[in-house]
């Protein structure tokens, strides 16, 4: 059965209850005093209505009624819904419905002036008041707990809880959603990027911290802590390892790092920077940074590691022309097994990299021309001092082949842009 507020059952603007018998002012405000008001801190989880129960406005109304649909497994409609007025009422027609508009005496109160609570129809388990942006705020600490919270595992948490259908998609949307939460926007971020830049200086003094800005437009950054610094210089080898990634974030770009090694033969990162694009200008700025934090004076005392990127070669060779440039063999077979394809090509061109002696590199590189001779004059191109083991400096004691260092570094880098972008 229904209950109604004033004279006219569904449009009805006064404030009083219908069976209201006095018109004395202080009757009528000891009436209006006794109507409940909906609180959203407690009420929201749970809804219950009552007739002459009292909102903030009209949004609160509605998100209540949303959650009233969610909570009992309704899908509520909306009309008609003007500044004026409002009117829930179920999706399949049955005879629940929820009238409200403003209050005579308050006009930015509305309240529920007439309704019939009770629900005729079943309940329904795709209910599109489950939305991604309500699912996220509702399971925010689980994903601050797990920010690796599985995809299907949100759709059967949803499911259990809810006693609701979700999709992987929607569910895909309430990750993006709750990270962003979480960890903030990309948007507000960058315009933060001087405040970042100050807070890096105060909490590590005498770090290295260059914003690039073209008009306003950001054009890159480059941080070296000091504390990494002084930390590669008093005990890690005089090894580092360069390499470039993707930034898969909103505004994109690539991030440029160098990672060193420690006495466990552990990653030790160095420094790192954003630029537009991978180049040799991008390249030489970072490395002529880069020299200045290290002291690289004498560059024969100096190794590094890297892929043969066509921007990073030339820059290391312009700028330090002494040091020992090691490629990635990994990255050398790469580009070998698109000519030269099979694993017994595989396996004897690492048997060149990793000979240690004369006479073993020697019946490597024979074995390999006796197999292939196109393969062998491929690799005479590229000179031995700069992938095979035997003609590696020994002052620097590190043999190592592969870029794996940044490697690492990279996709951990990559990990976090998903979590930002999911983008």
């Amino acid at each position: 059965m229904g209950v109604e507020l004033g004279e006219d059952s569904e449009y009805a603007d006064s404030d009083a209850f219908q069976s209201a018998s006095s018109t004395d002012e202080e009757e009528l405000a000891s009436s209006r005093a006794r109507y409940p008001e909906f609180n959203g801190e407690v009420d929201m989880k749970n809804p219950q209505f009552k007739v002459g129960m009292k909102f903030r406005d009209f949004k609160q109304f509605k998100e209540a009624v949303r959650n009233y649909g969610i909570q009992n497994r309704y899908v509520m409609n909306f009309r008609p819904n003007t500044k004026k007025k409002c009117k829930a009422f179920c999706k399949k027609g049955c005879h629940f419905y929820l009238w409200v508009s403003p209050m005579v005496g308050d006009k930015s109160t509305v309240q529920i002036k007439s309704g019939v609570f009770k629900h005729e129809c079943s309940k329904d388990h795709n209910n599109r008041h489950v939305r991604a942006n309500w699912i996220a705020m509702n399971y925010l600490e689980q994903f601050r707990a797990n920010p690796n919270w599985a995809i299907s595992v949100i759709v059967q948490v949803v499911k259990t809880n809810q006693k609701v259908n979700v999709s992987r998609l929607k569910a895909y949307r309430v990750k993006c959603i709750a990270h962003r939460m979480i960890d903030g926007d990309e948007e507000s971020q960058i315009l933060r990027l001087h405040d970042y830049r100050l807070e890096l200086i105060r909490t590590h003094p005498r770090s290295i911290v260059i914003i690039e800005c073209n008009e306003d437009v950001f054009e890159g950054i480059y941080i070296c802590l000091a504390p990494l610094r002084a930390g590669f210089l008093a005990g890690c080898r005089r090894l580092v390892s360069l390499d470039g990634c993707w930034l898969k974030g909103l505004y994109g770009g690539q991030l440029l790092s160098v990672v060193g090694i420690d006495a466990n033969d552990c990653i030790y990162p160095i420094a790192w920077a954003i630029v537009r694009r991978e180049t040799k200008d991008s390249w030489t700025k970072f490395l002529q940074v880069l020299a200045q934090d290290l002291r690289i004076n004498d560059s024969q005392q100096w190794a590094f590691m890297s892929d043969r990127q066509k921007g990073l070669m030339p820059a290391i060779h312009e700028l330090f022309p002494n040091s020992e440039h090691r490629y990635c063999v990994r990255h050398i077979h790469t580009n070998f097994k698109q000519t030269y394809k099979g694993k017994t090509l595989k396996d004897q061109l690492w048997s060149c990299a990793r000979a240690t002696y004369l006479s073993a590199y020697k019946r490597a590189i024979e074995g390999l021309k006796g197999m292939s001779l196109g393969a062998f004059e491929y690799m005479k191109k590229i000179e031995p001092k700069h992938w095979s083991r035997l003609h590696f400096h020994t002052q620097f004691k590190c043999d190592i082949l592969l870029n794996n260092m940044c490697e690492v570094f990279n996709s951990q880098i990559l990990k976090l842009g998903l979590r930002e972008s999911l983008q």
